[in-house]
């Protein structure tokens, strides 16, 4: 296949960045069973941070392969020909990432504009309600089930139904809604939607789906450790507003950027029994998630300055790349 200059350089970038995100993607899952060892050693919002990066790093890897040697090599060192032969393997692998591209973007679309809808739903049927010695107002929404998320990305909105405003005493009420609040203090809307964005391992295969559940159940221990700030008392009202909702049958939210009280069945005992003081003692960063998170930072700085100490090193990837072109 016969390609022009410009269309050499965006069939290499996507060639680049699909065979170095797919290796990193392959190498992520074996070792995501280790990674959620090392966040498991963690305090909540440090392994929550920790397995979001985690999830985040064949992404930002291939892009900075791309912007700092792909491009590089190819503007300084390619001669600007009219047409060149490109292989069928690099077109091949360019139409990969643009579907899995596709795909992360309908993804993304389709839970802002479908949570966009819910939110306008809710605040249509609201009641705007008041809680005493609480600095933002509650949406209170009818509901067959007890229900309190936060919504919404610029604007968190705090959502509950009624009958959880009537089933919740005030006091666990209150360190119920600071659990959502810490949410909305860690973004986590956000970032829901920014893994719903990322290409997946291939089109059709996620690949990282267990790393994306690890980090949801950690997040929402997280959210609890902001909420009973270390007091035992707030850890009882926050487990027994827990036990308390978790009697009735929840409403499936699938697709929305919701950040709810309980999300999955599996992680309730385990958040419960931290609320209740039992596995509480203090979790550091071990030497070995030290070293991890080490490399992470090291390895883009290493390869920057092996550019600016060895030019050579564009002329090697230069002639590497070109070969992989045809």
């Amino acid at each position: 296949m016969n390609a022009s200059y410009e269309l050499r350089l965006l069939l290499l970038c996507g060639e680049v960045f699909s065979l170095v995100h797919l290796s990193l993607g392959l190498l992520l899952h074996l070792l995501t069973p280790r990674a959620l060892l090392l966040a498991e050693r963690m305090k909540a919002r440090q392994g929550a941070s920790f397995l979001f990066l985690m999830r985040m790093l064949p992404f930002l890897a291939s892009l900075f392969v791309v912007l700092c040697l792909c491009l590089p090599c190819y503007l300084l060192l390619e001669p600007d020909h009219a047409v060149e032969q490109v292989g069928y393997v690099c077109v091949g692998l360019t139409i990969t990432l643009a579907l899995q591209f596709l795909g992360a973007l309908r993804r993304g679309f389709s839970a802002g504009y479908h949570s966009w809808r819910y939110r306008t739903a809710c605040q249509r049927a609201a009641t705007t309600r008041i809680i005493e010695g609480e600095p933002t107002a509650v949406w209170e929404i009818p509901a067959p089930s007890p229900f309190l998320a936060v919504a919404g990305i610029t604007r968190p909105q705090l959502i509950a139904s009624d009958k959880l405003l009537a089933l919740l005493s005030l006091d666990e009420l209150k360190v119920a809604l600071q659990h959502e609040r810490a949410h909305t203090a860690s973004c986590d809307n956000l970032k829901r939607l920014v893994l719903l964005t990322l290409p997946r391992l291939l089109p059709g295969v996620d690949g990282f789906a267990r790393l994306e559940h690890a980090w949801s159940c950690i997040s929402e221990r997280s959210a609890d450790e902001a909420a009973i700030e270390g007091d035992p008392q707030r850890g009882l009202l926050l487990a027994a507003a827990l036990v308390r909702i978790a009697k009735w049958k929840r409403p499936a939210q699938p697709g929305l950027l919701l950040s709810c009280i309980i999300t999955d069945g599996l992680e309730f005992s385990a958040r419960v029994n931290f609320l209740l003081g039992r596995n509480i003692e203090s979790k550091l960063v071990g030497p070995t998630t030290g070293w991890v998170l080490a490399l992470i930072v090291i390895c883009p700085i290493t390869l920057g300055l092996l550019l600016v100490t060895h030019p050579n090193t564009l002329l090697n990837a230069f002639e590497l790349l070109e070969k992989s072109l045809r």
